[in-house]
């Protein structure tokens, strides 16, 4: 049992760091950060026990954090 869990950990690790090199780091991280969201939905679906206030608050403000972007700002021609 052992085994099987350190195998399905660790197999999606080495896909997730294969592909980051073939990926903008932008992307990696939006894609990292919404990790936890996905997680979380997936555990309430598959235990069918509703998510708290807590829960929904924590998934609010990781996809607002997600959706605010630096703007590069666009230089003049000199």
């Amino acid at each position: 049992m052992l085994g099987i869990s350190i195998i399905a950990a660790t197999i999606p690790q080495f896909m997730f760091l294969a592909g980051v090199k073939r990926t903008a780091p932008e992307q990696v991280a939006i894609i990292g950060a919404s990790e936890l969201i996905i997680a979380m939905l997936t555990g309430t679906w598959f235990m069918q026990q509703p998510l708290g206030q807590p829960e929904i608050t924590a998934m609010l403000l990781i996809c607002i954090a997600l959706m605010i972007r630096t703007r590069k700002e666009v230089q003049a021609p000199a």
